[in-house]
């Protein structure tokens, strides 16, 4: 199986997080309404006063000590008693009645009912969902110097919701809240400086922002400036020790890509002694939580017996596994494992299936070897002209072995009369035995076939792939993958493609009814015949 060296987390550039968002549906947490609304952190700057703060904090803490707590408050102002109601209502889930009661303290400029306020609107709990609202609540408490109100409404620029989308503007707020010491911002700062997004892309300013969120516990950040030790970028220098610390850190916090990370420490070496046991324990971990990294590292593993004892089943499952979500050095190993019978039966077909998905994904030796493939008429029918396309887009990535073979002058000369008088005719006696297939019931066959004889360019079966997907046969049901195939043979001027795809915009059930697109394809296939 091919090495994993190449997917060391240090061999290429710095690997991080998207923005975070203050909550990722917008809900409303009961530590949000206390310690985590307080204005802190090392720049923190005078907290704006805020009405009723110091009774009210201890009356929002009251669903996790139980409303017993409630009797003991002597006294308390009408808007405090407000805030208790909401928090308690939140606790419960009656947003509803949450909202009713911060709604007049928001009215009065009360800054934590105002943030609130702009939390139900955004994430629709309590009132109809409403973007627009959302911000002049979250504009209304950020102008009065609320942190989480300032992240928020930095979003909410950035992706244009509610607000109409402006980089300046995100960036403003956002660097108002990172500076009061909301962790997230200070992460999502460190994002727009190392990309550049709305400032001037700097390194040194983006380590410096992650540093901060990273020492307040923030694992993303940690794992970001594990990588900044490692490759010695954003003025700091290279330092294994402390790339491992902060990986370390992440990973603790069960961040999946810095278990990779520790997992890669262990595995070579990297400031500490090679231990491949305790590496291949945390590439497992990461697996089980679903990271493809981990997931192809630990099929690697498994596969050469490093680490762990070798198991070729379970080594194609987790190449399985990683290969479903696109991990496209898994998806080539996998098809290694197919082609050579590596804990499972040899399997051609499926073979070139995973061939083919790696060769889509710009992975150079698999799109060598799909040409081989194609080349020598190994699982698919012989056809020189796929083989020497592919065999060019390898040579384009600078595989020697492509380039060889495509600086031949006569590559497509030799077999090509076979090719074009021949190969028309080959792919539709394989049509046929694929229909009959499907008649016979053996469609998972039927299915890799028709797959098979689409992906080499032959139209019916494009046409009928599209038919699979969307039926299910032989297939989970994709009807994206239904619909591009469709549209494949659509190009193609396929009048049965033409005829379904027609179908599928009248009926408005797999796809949006579109009368105008349903008509112009009915024409389309009419013009040739097709009724």
């Amino acid at each position: 199986m091919q090495s994993f060296m190449n997917q060391y987390l240090g061999a290429d550039d710095i690997t991080y997080g998207r923005d975070d968002n203050a909550f990722s549906n917008s809900s409303i947490r009961h530590d949000d309404l206390s310690k985590n609304r307080r204005i802190s952190g090392p720049d923190a700057k005078t907290p704006v006063k805020r009405k009723f703060r110091s009774r009210i904090l201890k009356a929002l803490i009251l669903p996790a000590f139980g409303l017993a707590l409630v009797a003991s408050i002597d006294a308390l102002p009408v808007a405090a008693e407000k805030f208790v109601t909401a928090a308690t209502s939140v606790g419960q889930g009656d947003y509803q009645l949450a909202y009713e009661e911060w709604l007049p303290l928001a009215n009065a400029g009360d800054v934590t009912a105002q943030y609130q306020l702009g939390t139900l609107y955004e994430a629709g709990r309590g009132v109809a969902q409403d973007y627009s609202e959302a911000a002049k609540w979250f504009m209304k408490a950020a102008e009065q110097g609320d942190g989480w109100a300032q992240h928020h409404l930095s979003m909410m620029y950035k992706n244009g919701r509610g607000v109409s989308r402006n980089e300046e503007q995100s960036v403003r707020w956002l660097k108002l809240a990172a500076e009061q010491g909301i962790a997230k911002s200070q992460h999502n700062l460190g994002v727009r400086f190392n990309d550049g997004q709305g400032v001037q892309r700097n390194e040194s300013a983006a380590a410096d922002w992650f540093e901060r969120a990273a020492i307040q516990g923030l694992a993303k950040s940690q794992f970001n400036l594990g990588k900044i030790y490692q490759l010695g970028r954003g003025g700091r220098k290279l330092d294994l020790l402390k790339a491992y610390f902060w990986y370390d850190r992440a990973a603790a916090q069960n961040l999946p890509l810095a278990m990779v990370a520790v997992g890669n420490v262990h595995y070579f070496g990297a400031g500490v002694p090679v231990n491949k046991a305790l590496a291949v324990e945390w590439y497992t971990k990461a697996a089980e939580l679903g990271q493809a990294e981990g997931q192809f590292a630990l099929a690697v593993n498994l596969s050469n017996g490093t680490g762990v004892q070798e198991n070729d089943k379970l080594a194609l499952h987790w190449l399985q596994v990683a290969s479903n979500q696109g991990h496209v050095a898994a998806q080539y190993n996998l098809a290694l494992q197919y082609g050579n019978g590596e804990g499972t039966a040899i399997d051609e077909a499926l073979a070139v299936h995973w061939l083919w998905a790696a060769a889509k994904n710009n992975h150079a030796e698999a799109q060598f070897r799909l040409g081989r493939v194609y080349e020598t008429g190994i699982g698919v029918l012989k056809n020189m002209i796929v083989a020497v396309r592919w065999y060019r887009q390898a040579a384009i990535q600078r595989h020697p072995d492509a380039i060889v073979r495509v600086s031949k002058d006569d590559i497509g000369d030799i077999e090509s009369r076979d090719t074009t008088l021949n190969y028309s005719a080959r792919q539709a006696e394989q049509f046929e035995i694929t229909r009959q297939l499907t008649k016979d019931g053996d469609l998972e066959k039927a299915f890799r076939l028709m797959k098979s004889l689409a992906e080499g360019g032959y139209v019916p079966a494009e046409h009928m792939l599209g038919i699979f997907y969307l039926t299910g046969n032989g297939v989970t049901k994709n009807a994206s993958e239904a619909i591009t195939w469709l549209k494949v043979a659509i190009k193609q001027g396929f009048a049965d493609a033409q005829y379904d795809f027609a179908m599928l915009s009248h009926e408005g059930t797999v796809i949006p009814q579109n009368y105008t697109d349903a008509r112009t394809w009915l024409v389309e296939a009419a013009v040739q015949g097709k009724s």
